[in-house]
């Protein structure tokens, strides 16, 4: 066998062996497991110290409503178990801020910003109205079940319930995950993952979807002590070999051209 093709044949079987081994919603196992607490979630679920995420966010409100890019790192927990945490948020100018915000441990709510400026209060609230919305049906006294149909509806005459669908495969910046929709309508989207601390993904429109964007994040990048969280890094290693094999064959291709 001419070894161009046999290193076509390991490079194709070793992107095989990476996809057989990714398991998108490998936090939850909700499938395989009988737990009754398996299923149960909450903002702030899975948190462990050192664990880094980083999330693209849009809010109508805030950077003229532009994207922006937040990387949250969880320090550690002082005494009353609230998280100690670093914001680094950079603006789509390239602008920088950053400043150290302390969290409730129960729904990730921020309870006091240590800067005390303007200039990043305006991005925290921005992540109260958004990564932290569930924290409002979720909390880590109070979780709520992601193996139901319906969170009920709302306080006003004939709302739409919140209803929630899964498995709900979705692709985003940090990989492919088969996560549970929470939808209410046609105005609000948001993929939660069993075990993970916020959702993956939201989009919030002011009427039906489509019209007016109120607010959009996902998931870029997850790591704990800078190594990639495993489902993300596997995602990340097939994604390479995907490239690695791209390159290969367009070598042997332009090599057969002018042979």
């Amino acid at each position: 066998m001419p070894k161009s093709i046999g290193a076509i044949i390991a490079i194709i079987s070793l992107i095989l062996f990476l996809r057989s081994t990714i398991q998108p919603d490998s936090f939850s196992a909700i499938a395989q497991n009988d737990d009754p607490t398996v299923g149960l979630w909450y903002v702030g679920e899975g948190l462990t110290r050192n664990m880094q995420l980083m999330y693209r966010l849009q809010y109508f409100d805030t950077n003229n409503g532009r994207p922006f890019d937040v990387t949250i790192l969880f320090k550690e927990q002082n005494e009353a178990r609230d998280w100690l945490t670093n914001f680094q948020i950079v603006l789509d100018n390239g602008t920088k801020l950053e400043t150290d915000v302390l969290l409730k441990e129960s729904d990730l709510s921020p309870t006091k910003i240590l800067d005390n400026l303007s200039s990043t209060k305006t991005y925290i609230d921005a992540y109260s109205h958004t990564l932290q919305f569930l924290g409002a049906f979720g909390t880590r006294d109070f979780p709520v079940s992601l193996r139901v149909s319906s969170w009920g509806g709302l306080a006003c005459e004939g709302c739409p319930k919140i209803q929630l669908r899964s498995p709900e495969k979705i692709t985003i910046g940090a990989g492919i995950f088969n996560t549970t929709l929470i939808y209410y309508g046609q105005r609000l989207d948001i993929w939660v993952l069993d075990d993970f601390p916020y959702p993956l993904k939201g989009l919030l429109y002011t009427g039906s979807a489509n019209s007016t964007l109120v607010y959009s994040y996902e998931l870029l990048e997850a790591t704990v002590n800078g190594i990639p969280i495993p489902e993300f890094e596997q995602a990340f290693l097939l994604i390479i070999s995907a490239l690695t094999l791209t390159v290969v064959m367009m070598r042997l291709y332009n090599g057969s051209k002018r042979s």
